[in-house]
């Protein structure tokens, strides 16, 4: 069959507009494919190097914070504890009591058998013979302490070995203590009293002007600190007295006998 010209003509046209349309369908395609692989490759870098900051910067802060908290917990481990102040005790040392017997009139007192106080003081406020002998464990006496007539106050050292009683003799009320040497009162180079005492000495040896004003016997004996024995028979005179003689180096126990005033001074 034998189509009109202008048929062909109008065939060919929309060919030929089909062909442009295609070409330029691919073209666009083209264009998308090629921006989105463009970006697609761009992208990855961009990210890479973000992620790279990203982590970096991740890693110095946990650095630093790990940094100081060592520094922190180095810091709490170096404080200096506060000083400790250290307050010696003071120990006191408490003088043993004396051991008392009180009465009135004769009577007989058992000291024990196993004391060893032999320093007595002895009181009595009667008119008549006041008397204090030590005895042993059969009841015989064994030494003569006090001897006086009428009020009585003085101090004297006993031989306390092998003694268990004391006889008192009496007309008035008594007072008996057996007291540690201890307690004694302590004497210088100068020092003076009345009647029968007992001091101790811890001085250095040397001569002592004595004197005694008394009427009766007048003695100074030195004893043992430690056992009582008696070490030097000092002066045993009768009466007022003067005279220089010596005493040993202390310590040591100055017993005076006397019924008057009596002083010592060292030379």
């Amino acid at each position: 069959m034998k189509l009109p010209v202008w048929v062909w003509l109008a065939i060919l046209a929309l060919l030929i507009l089909a062909i442009v349309a295609a070409a330029a369908s691919n073209s666009a395609d083209e264009t998308e494919t090629t921006g989105a692989t463009t970006t697609s490759a761009v992208a990855p870098v961009d990210t890479s190097a973000a992620e790279t900051t990203t982590v970096v910067e991740t890693s110095a802060v946990e650095t630093t914070i790990a940094e100081t908290t060592v520094a922190e917990t180095t810091a709490a481990t170096t404080t200096t504890a506060a000083p400790t102040t250290t307050i010696a005790a003071t120990t006191t040392t408490i003088p043993p009591a004396p051991i008392v017997f009180n009465g009135s009139g004769n009577d007989v007192v058992d000291i024990g058998a196993e004391n060893t106080r032999f320093v007595l003081q002895a009181s009595h406020d009667g008119t008549s013979n006041f008397q204090v002998e030590l005895l042993d464990t059969a009841l015989q006496p064994i030494d003569f302490p006090v001897n006086a007539i009428g009020p009585y106050t003085g101090t004297v050292v006993m031989s306390i070995t092998n003694g268990r009683y004391l006889q008192v003799t009496a007309d008035g009320n008594w007072s008996l203590q057996l007291i540690d040497a201890s307690t004694l009162p302590v004497a210088g180079d100068t020092f003076n009293g009345a009647g029968d005492s007992v001091v101790l000495y811890n001085g250095t040896s040397g001569i002592f002007q004595i004197t005694h004003d008394g009427q009766s016997n007048f003695q100074v004996v030195l004893h043992d600190v430690t056992t009582g024995a008696p070490t030097a028979f000092v002066v045993n005179e009768i009466g007022n007295y003067t005279g220089r003689n010596p005493i040993a180096s202390g310590p040591v126990l100055v017993a005076v006998v006397a019924d008057g005033n009596w002083t010592f001074a060292k030379s």
